[in-house]
């Protein structure tokens, strides 16, 4: 019963991070503008270089260590418990 609930618990915060994330970057490329220079339509491969330059930074070295963290407490709780029972 206990596994079963730190795995349920494991999966939302999963589901809440990579919603928060897709958000947060969804977000962020929404925002990026190119500089006034490259907004005419005749600048679209200028405008296209200029928006890759001003792109969102996607790494995130904490969500995935505090995820794995979860993960390696509910396989130990679930070990414990499954030796308890032997």
């Amino acid at each position: 019963m206990y596994s079963a609930f730190a795995f349920s618990i494991c999966a939302l915060v999963a589901v809440a991070y990579a919603a928060g994330m897709f958000l947060f970057r969804a977000i962020a490329l929404k925002n990026v503008r190119p500089p006034r220079a490259c907004r005419s339509p005749s600048n679209s491969a200028l405008t296209r270089s200029v928006l890759q330059r001003h792109s969102v930074q996607y790494h995130d070295a904490v969500g995935p260590t505090v995820l794995g963290a979860i993960v390696t407490a509910a396989l130990l709780t679930n070990f414990v418990l499954r030796y308890r029972e032997l």
